[in-house]
């Protein structure tokens, strides 16, 4: 995710080759990828007067009609880590985590492996074809989950392959940070690692 400044408007994007998610304010846009002489240019029929042209490191949008002044990126904040005592911060709870990353692979297309944290020390989310429960414990940078169990349906091959490796590599997930680009990574001794956003 990157975010800029357009102006007073500071938006989110989340882009890759098909489409681009938009977020400004309170609003979210999801935009397709249009063919553009350079740059990489998103719009939707679905939000009419609504576009994004990324070129470089800024871009022009224009939101219902309305042009703002050029983008330009924002800077990157310094990651976050954990308090030693306490509960967990704020930014690891707020949200749903989607794993994009396990052990350096991408995930199986259409897929969906989710993780959420809640104040009270318990994780849950869908581990790509079964839903998962279990507790985790926070102390400083270091990180440890606990009692995870599953529902137990049966998907195709990939999804149950790639569903194993996510409950290992987060079985075995000894440390945690927030990135800088907003991400979540959690690794382990062995080299393990999820990648979530």
């Amino acid at each position: 995710m990157v975010n800029l400044r357009c102006g007073k408007q500071e938006i989110a994007v989340r882009a890759n080759a098909e489409q681009a998610e938009l977020t400004v304010g309170t609003k979210r846009y999801l935009l397709q990828a249009q063919r553009s002489a350079s740059g990489a240019r998103y719009a939707s029929s679905a939000y009419p007067g609504t576009s994004y042209w990324s070129k470089g490191d800024g871009g022009m949008l224009m939101v219902d009609g309305q042009a703002y002044p050029e983008c330009a990126t924002l800077a990157a904040t310094p990651p976050v880590i954990a308090p030693a005592e306490g509960g967990p911060p704020r930014d690891l709870t707020v949200r749903e985590w989607v794993v994009e990353g396990i052990d350096g692979r991408g995930v199986v297309d259409n897929s969906r492996t989710t993780m959420t944290f809640d104040p009270a020390g318990q994780i849950a989310g869908r581990a790509g074809c079964n839903r998962y429960t279990g507790s985790y414990k926070l102390q400083g940078a270091r990180f440890e989950v606990k009692g995870v169990a599953t529902t137990r349906m049966i998907c195709v091959p990939a999804l149950m392959d790639q569903e194993t490796r996510f409950l290992k590599a987060l079985d075995a997930t000894s440390t945690w940070r927030l990135q800088p680009d907003g991400s979540l990574l959690l690794t382990g001794p062995d080299g393990r690692k999820l990648l979530a956003r």
